[in-house]
């Protein structure tokens, strides 16, 4: 005999992806920042150009990252340590989980 299907979980008031999480060129305040996405993946690169392959990744300046992250981590957000990591967005964070993390690049970038 065929098996039920299992129960369908409780709705819930989470927003669902993708998100509009920012605009598709936010600002970067004079610094050169590519952010590559597919889906709810994300990668901030600071380069003047897309990374298309490893090695225009590898061209990215990894310390002005290594700031970035520092000053996100001081803002209470928590991003992969490293610039070849991705960073993933799902149906746990709220639109003020992205609010706040959207100000917070900001910061960081201005202070940058």
């Amino acid at each position: 005999p065929r098996q039920p299907d299992p129960p369908k979980p409780p709705p819930t008031d989470k927003p669902s992806l993708p998100l509009p999480i920012s605009n598709p060129q936010p600002p970067t305040w004079g610094i050169p920042l590519q952010v590559q996405s597919c889906g709810s993946m994300f990668t901030a690169f600071f380069n003047s150009s897309p990374p298309t392959a490893i090695a225009s990744a590898k061209q990215s300046d990894t310390s002005r990252f290594g700031q970035f992250f520092s000053r996100m981590l001081k803002d209470g957000i928590y991003l992969a340590p490293s610039q070849f990591e991705a960073g993933f967005i799902s149906a746990a964070h709220s639109e003020e989980d992205l609010r706040q993390t959207t100000e917070a690049a900001a910061r960081a970038l201005k202070a940058m």
